[in-house]
């Protein structure tokens, strides 16, 4: 399919700060410090393409034209131009005209209402990033339209563009809808684009020990160095963003407990794991260094070309599911268990009520979780053996 616009992505060489960048109609319009945020600012544009050339298809009946004609024999009275009546969406007939603001400028307007809430201690501080990140990110998009003119298909077009989960997408959709009511109430809108009336299959999706099985293969034949932080997600329900952060000393293999610092945890705050099968120690033992960052490096890239070999990436191939490590752990420990406290407990989540709802597939077996936990992590090759230990 052509894309109605042409899109592309690079590498700068004279950006040393922000290298990467996504180029539209021949114009750099973009530049990020990591190729992870290019390639997501990429495929939302190319997703947001691709919508609108499906749905670009516009009839005009006799009504239509007869709507025009109107328009330009009004706007000619008053010296004004039909398009830009139409573009600012003024009436001429009526009452007074409508008031108009931008989407940049009322995305900045609601931006500070957001800090002034917080700054009261109305509003939790994670509930106001999200809102305004997603209010930066339509901005991004649609800073120079009119904040009436943005359309329920503008919207779904946005969120679809993302590329998220469904469960996100419909989180996404809660925090532009709270700004676009926000509008309303100053007065720029008349209604709310955002629809929240479709509902979302909250069993999260999770791998089979044979697809675990399959992915740790895969990773120890192509970069062995992966398999301790692969670990740590699959095997002990630890975040992918803490495992990047976390160092072997965090790591007592005495006291077999992990710590889990503030600046890795996504609280912000201090975190022991300490709840841990022996299997899962045994798992860990032969890459055991005594310092040194666990992640491997540019861990990024690498497990991304572990994902690639098996068939998950970006569209025609599948899509690597959300979360997919911690929901497996979750989900085959409840299996093994049955005791959704435990599994809370292991995700260090302070009630069990959202483990139970958003972390656990209900479908898993005991025969599925023992398989999982059972299973056997590839040994050192000659690869793995040359890795350097370091602290020794």
């Amino acid at each position: 399919m052509t894309l109605p616009y042409g899109i592309s992505r690079g590498y700068d060489r004279s950006k040393r700060t922000s290298p990467w960048f996504v180029r539209v109609n021949g114009k750099k319009v973009a530049h990020f410090s990591t190729e992870e945020l290019r390639d997501r600012d990429y495929n939302q544009r190319v997703g947001e393409a691709k919508l609108y050339g499906q749905q670009a298809m516009v009839q005009l009946g006799a009504g239509d034209r007869h709507a025009i004609e109107e328009m330009k024999r009004q706007a000619a009275a008053v010296g004004l131009d039909a398009l830009e009546i139409f573009r600012l969406g003024l009436t001429l007939t009526g009452d007074t005209q409508r008031r108009v603001k931008e989407c940049g400028k009322a995305g900045a307007a609601f931006t500070d209402w957001v800090d002034a809430r917080l700054k009261r201690g109305t509003i939790r501080v994670r509930r106001a990033k999200e809102l305004k990140h997603m209010v930066e990110r339509l901005c991004e998009r649609r800073g120079d339209e009119y904040v009436h003119q943005i359309s329920r298909e503008d919207i779904r077009f946005f969120l679809k563009g993302l590329d998220v989960s469904a469960q996100t997408e419909r989180n996404n959709a809660a925090s532009l809808r709270q700004f676009f009511d926000w509008c309303i109430g100053e007065g720029w809108r008349k209604d709310n684009p955002v629809v929240m009336d479709y509902r979302i299959d909250r069993t999260p999706a999770t791998f089979t020990a044979a697809q675990v099985k399959g992915l740790f293969t895969k990773a120890a034949k192509l970069h062995p160095s992966l398999l301790p932080m692969m670990i740590l997600q699959w095997f002990a329900g630890i975040r992918p963003t803490a495992t990047h952060l976390m160092d072997w000393r965090d790591i007592d293999f005495g006291k077999r407990h992990i710590v889990i610092q503030p600046e890795a945890n996504k609280t912000r705050q201090p975190d022991l794991v300490d709840s841990l099968p022996d299997a899962f120690w045994e798992k860990l033992a032969p890459f055991r260094q005594d310092a040194g960052p666990v992640r491997a490096p540019a861990h990024i890239k690498r497990y991304r070309e572990v994902r690639n070999a098996l068939g998950y990436g970006e569209p025609p191939r599948k899509r690597w599911p959300t979360d997919v490590a911690r929901h497996s752990f979750a989900s085959h420990l409840y299996g093994l268990s049955g005791d959704i406290v435990e599994v809370s407990r292991a995700l260090r989540h302070t009630g069990s009520k959202v483990t139970l709802k958003h972390y656990v597939a209900k479908h898993v077996t005991l025969e599925e979780g023992k398989a999982y936990f059972a299973l056997a992590i590839p040994q050192k090759t000659g690869a793995q053996a040359a890795l350097p230990r370091r602290g020794l």
